[in-house]
């Protein structure tokens, strides 16, 4: 289990961003996620959104897919609400924006 103290915030908004705009990174077997990989329950609510997104075939994932996705599930729709989990996939999504996702490695070894 990660501590807290050692968690890179920063790592996991990269590396939400890199997997909203390249999901099938998660078929490749250079990586290997797990649910420890997010410390947050809104970072591991949206990874697994994305992570079954993908494994129903999406190409692409935009925060209204993952917004859209969560809201079938009301208990996690409201705690996402309430945690401003929109906002969250705004800022996950920008920051790998203007990327070509070159850095997805660094940020992927920051993160596990």
């Amino acid at each position: 289990m990660i501590k807290k103290d050692l968690f890179d915030t920063n790592a996991s908004l990269y590396v939400l961003s890199c997997l909203m705009r390249k999901p099938l990174l998660l078929q490749d077997e250079r990586y290997a996620f797990v649910k420890t990989d997010f410390y947050k329950p809104l970072q591991q609510m949206v990874f697994y959104a994305i992570y079954n997104m993908a494994q129903n075939g999406m190409e692409n994932i935009c925060p209204a897919d993952v917004d859209l996705y969560l809201k079938q599930y009301s208990s996690l729709y409201e705690y996402y609400k309430a945690n401003k989990g929109y906002e969250y996939l705004l800022q996950c999504f920008q920051a790998a924006e203007t990327n070509d996702g070159s850095q997805f490695d660094y940020y992927y070894y920051r993160l596990t």
